[in-house]
Parts: structure tokens; sequence; C-alpha cells
């Protein structure tokens, strides 16, 4: 449960999520020391009121008394050892990789999950790939952005949008 109550103070800012802890806090978050030198940090840094960062603390500092005290609730967090390294790769919210044209031109594809949406685009230009869970939430749907016709269906990848990886998606 390493800075569990750190990254729950986080979460309960305002505005606030994964995404943006990712962008915005994560070496904020790294490099505190402690919950208190977080809070420090964050009210020399941020505009938040101090109304709202003391209920952050208050509804981080509840909901980690009551996870604490039960003994069927096991948190791990992405700073513990025993996090899955998989899943350490999958929480980036950027990755980038570079693939060779047959014509040997170097194109840098740059993957972004946001929103549980999985958007690919080219270095230079915007998304053209979208990936979106299905309905059931057992596939993914893979859209391709046609200049002046929006997103087109294109086809489904047989797993869970948390599953997939540049891999599954750089043949498309």
């Amino acid at each position: 449960m390493i800075k569990f109550k750190e990254i729950l103070f986080l979460k309960n800012l305002k505005r606030v999520g994964k995404a943006t802890i990712y962008k915005t806090y994560w070496d904020v978050l790294n490099e505190s020391k402690d919950f208190n030198d977080l809070i420090l940090k964050i009210e020399k840094t941020s505009k938040f009121s101090k109304e709202d960062i003391d209920k952050a603390i208050e509804n981080a500092s509840d909901l980690y008394d009551y996870v604490n005290n039960d003994e069927e609730i096991h948190v791990i967090t992405v700073f513990d050892e025993n996090y899955p390294e998989k899943l350490k790769v999958m929480e980036t919210t950027r990755q980038e990789m570079q693939r060779t044209c047959p014509n040997g031109k170097v194109i840098t594809f740059i993957m972004t999950r946001a929103n549980g949406v999985i958007w690919l685009q080219r270095e230079e230009g915007a998304p053209y790939l979208h990936i979106r869970p299905t309905s059931d939430g057992k596939g993914s749907k893979v859209e391709k952005f046609c200049k002046g016709f929006g997103m087109l269906p294109m086809c489904e990848i047989l797993k869970p949008i948390n599953a997939i990886t540049f891999e599954d998606i750089c043949g498309l």
C-alpha cells in the first residue's frame, strides 16, 4: 500500500483523476517523502483552495482508515514491489513506437490512453485510430478517422481495451 493515502488524496481533489495524476502530479507524488510532504507541495504549487485541500485530506483519511482496517481488502499500488509489471506498462498514458515503411520512411506512432479510450496518431498528425470497448466489454472496436466523414468503423479486436498493447494495433 505504498503511497495509497497520497493517491486517495489526489483523487479527492476537484477535477483530478488518473490521467491528471500521471500528467500533472506524477513527479510530485514520486518525490514526496510522505502524506504531509505531498500536501505541503500541493498547497505551494496548486490553485486549490484551503477548503478543497482540507476536504480531500478528510475524505482520503476516512477511506484509507476504512480500507486499512478491513482485513479482506488488500491494496497494491503502482509503487509496491509486487505490482504486476504488465500493468505498469498499460498504465502509461503515452507510448511511442517507430515503424519503417517499405519506402524506408520512419514513422513515429503515439498511443494515448484516456477515459477508457485509446487514440493512435502519427507524430505529426491528428489522431487517426480510435479504439473503444464493445458494449459487452469483452472486445474493442477500432474506428478510423477519415477527414470529412469522422470516425468510421474498421474492425474489432477480441481483447478488452485494458489488455490491448501496441503490438495488437501496430498492423492496423
